[in-house]
């Protein structure tokens, strides 16, 4: 997808064109790698909390991301269009296929109920009752 935009945009608007786009592809995905591997860890060690901390850090790196922009300033080569069109399409990309994959996946976050009975009135019921289906 990404080499398909620099091309697009390389042929059409040149050069910086095609870095911009490559640039504003590796932004993002610089930063969602940074959240992924943060959920990653936290959500081993707690995983009821992982939420939070993909909050915190998302709001962390926009504000970073913000923070570099406004001191140092965009680069005179930068094309701001293919940029912002390379980036929205990489995050929607992202998102998609992320969306797509973590429904694929089972996290048991709560222990499963202990049971006192075995069912159908087997081995182990309680106070011998019988129970038949």
């Amino acid at each position: 997808m990404v080499a398909v935009v620099a091309l697009i945009s390389g042929l059409t608007a040149g050069a910086a064109a095609a870095l911009s786009a490559v640039f504003g592809a590796g932004v993002v995905v610089l930063f969602f790698t940074l959240s992924l591997l943060v959920g990653h860890y936290v959500g081993r060690r707690n995983p009821s909390g992982a939420i939070g901390v993909f909050l915190v850090t998302y709001l962390v790196k926009i504000v970073g991301f913000a923070a570099v922009l406004y001191f140092i300033g965009t680069p005179g080569w930068l094309n701001g269009t293919w940029f912002f069109i390379c980036a929205v399409a990489t995050v929607l990309v992202w998102q998609a296929v992320e969306v797509f994959v973590f429904s694929r996946t089972r996290h048991q976050l709560f222990n499963d109920p202990v049971q006192d009975r075995a069912p159908y009135g087997g081995a182990g019921t309680k106070g011998g009752e019988d129970h038949e289906r």
